[in-house]
């Protein structure tokens, strides 16, 4: 994503724009796909103005929700369980179904339980009235080579590229 999608799309926006330069800003994994890009191609780094960086996503390694596991797995075990294109734990519609059930002030703190199987239960962390929010909104699509790549960053506890992987 680094290499080939966020500079296609830096020139996109620049082509549509007209402008020389454009801000960027990156939040989590957007963040870091930004610092991939830009200490990497200085080509594409002269096409932003100006680069804000919110919460960068680096690793996994010390959350604690046993979901986060499933990074540790042999490449070819994700593929086996979750395919080789789409990954996605929820619908939309089911997602938006979450959401609507979390709004209910009884059941928000069980609807929270969820969130603490990702990065591992913090009571400080969550702001449980707001559960619903976050549920409509996580967890979102990505592709089964992107959970591979985590993996990878995670198990070798240092940012890297995506490594070879045979997924088809």
């Amino acid at each position: 994503m680094s290499l080939y999608d966020l500079p296609a799309m830096i020139d996109y926006i620049l082509q549509e724009n007209g402008q020389k330069q454009i801000y960027y800003i990156g939040h989590s994994q957007g963040a870091t796909l930004g610092f991939i890009a830009f200490s990497m191609m200085p080509e594409v780094a002269e096409k932003i103005k100006l680069f804000f960086v919110f919460a960068p996503a680096y690793t996994f390694q010390n959350s604690k929700g046993p979901v986060i596991q499933i990074l540790f797995f042999p490449d070819s075990l994700i593929k086996v369980i979750f395919g080789t294109k789409e990954f996605r734990l929820l619908s939309r519609s089911l997602r938006a179904l979450v959401a609507k059930i979390c709004s209910y002030q009884l059941i928000q703190n069980l609807c929270a339980q969820s969130l603490y199987l990702i990065g591992g239960f913090n009571k400080n962390s969550l702001n449980v009235s707001r559960v619903d929010v976050y549920q409509a909104h996580f967890p979102d699509f990505t592709s089964v080579k992107n959970i591979v790549h985590w993996g990878q960053v995670t198990s070798l506890k240092q940012c890297v590229l995506l490594l070879k992987i045979t997924i088809s």
